[in-house]
């Protein structure tokens, strides 16, 4: 199914990424359609490019032409997710072109409601390759296969904080803290640079390669590091905060330590964190909550400005990529519509998006003698 599913909480058989089948062969338009709603719902925004990747195996005939397997989705991934795997399809759907089962055919794409816009596809046929598949959650980032036996660590009623190591593009980072919901939106902060790093909808995290890898080689992948098991949008690691002599000059890969260090966090009345950093001497808050019907992120940051020599043009880094648009007076297009982010007009607080090294970057810049000052807006994937 590709339908808009953004603000559902619970995936059903109508929802983006069910699968809708008949019963048996000769039942179409008979009796209602069997179906299985994808294990999480994983389905971005409207107006954000989502990606889909299907691995289908046709149902196979003996050489009299009797059936002797069903078709099967062997793996089905919506936005880098597994939301399927070996399901079994007794008959044809009922959009297809044929009513009795063939060893191939055409790729069909059935328009029911709404406007979709639909790019880049792409399809590979296996030939006489076997479409065997393993029990992994394949991450599509060259992560070698997990035991079957996963160890997930689902927060069930209250918000988990799971501090550890964490690969981020094909960095490994040292200080990361992850903080899962119960209702399935999640995100993890890099304490070195202050910043998002990776925000995701689903499971949680895969905490195998902990607890499975020790004893492994150095350079090994699966040496300490959780894996994020829902759809993961990736942000640059780039510091939250710097100061600047030019309003040119380029964004710091790494932060100047002996300015901008993690104090600690604090666990406020919904097991929430709020994370306290100190910069120049100045105290930052930074908290990061679920916003509406848990499908965004809400995030606040505060700098206090009781340091008598508070330093001049102070800039918070909100976004990096190769585009940013904005699209109305609180409305940015990140990445060509990868995700979005949405930013009030604030006091004292102004935007400009400023390109370096062909690459783009939205900043907030707090004018000298601004602080205290305080900084809202919100992630949308």
């Amino acid at each position: 199914q590709l339908a808009e599913s953004w603000e559902t909480d619970r995936a059903n058989i109508t929802d983006c990424g069910a699968l809708l089948f008949d019963s048996a062969l000769g039942t179409r338009n008979e009796a209602p359609p069997q179906g299985k709603p994808p294990r999480y719902n994983v389905c971005r925004a409207p107006g954000l490019w989502q990606t889909l990747r299907v691995r289908f195996r046709a149902p196979r005939f003996n050489t009299a032409g009797k059936k002797i397997a069903s078709a099967r989705f062997d793996q089905v991934f919506l936005n880098g997710t597994l939301i399927h795997e070996g399901i079994a399809l007794p008959a044809p759907s009922r959009s297809s072109d044929f009513e009795n089962e063939v060893k191939k055919g055409p790729i069909v794409i059935q328009h029911a409601s709404g406007s979709i816009a639909i790019r880049n596809i792409c399809y590979k046929h296996p030939g006489k390759q076997s479409a065997t598949t393993d029990s992994a959650v394949e991450k599509g980032n060259d992560s070698p296969a997990m035991p079957s036996r996963l160890n997930r660590l689902t927060p069930e009623t209250d918000p988990i904080v799971f501090r550890s190591y964490m690969r981020h593009r094909g960095n490994k980072l040292l200080k990361v803290v992850s903080v899962g919901h119960p209702q399935g939106i999640h995100y993890a902060v890099n304490l070195e640079h202050a910043n998002l790093i990776q925000v995701w909808k689903g499971g949680f995290l895969n905490t195998t390669p902990i607890w499975q890898s020790r004893g492994m080689e150095p350079n090994s992948r699966l040496l300490d590091e959780p894996d994020p098991l829902g759809s993961v949008l990736e942000l640059p690691t780039a510091p939250l905060l710097t100061t600047v002599d030019s309003p040119k000059a380029e964004w710091p890969d790494s932060p100047n330590t002996t300015a901008l260090r993690f104090q600690s966090y604090r666990l406020g009345p919904s097991d929430m964190p709020t994370f306290h950093y100190r910069f120049h001497d100045m105290e930052v808050t930074d908290k990061i909550r679920p916003g509406k019907h848990y499908r965004t992120l809400r995030r606040r940051i505060e700098i206090d400005g009781s340091h008598p020599n508070p330093p001049d043009r102070l800039r918070i880094h909100l976004a990096g990529a190769d585009a940013i648009s904005r699209l109305s007076e609180e409305l940015y297009s990140i990445n060509k519509r990868s995700y979005y982010l949405s930013i009030p007009p604030q006091d004292r607080i102004t935007l400009t998006v400023r390109e370096f090294r062909k690459r783009k970057r939205l900043l907030a810049w707090i004018p000298p003698g601004s602080a205290p000052a305080s900084l809202n807006y919100s992630i949308i994937w």
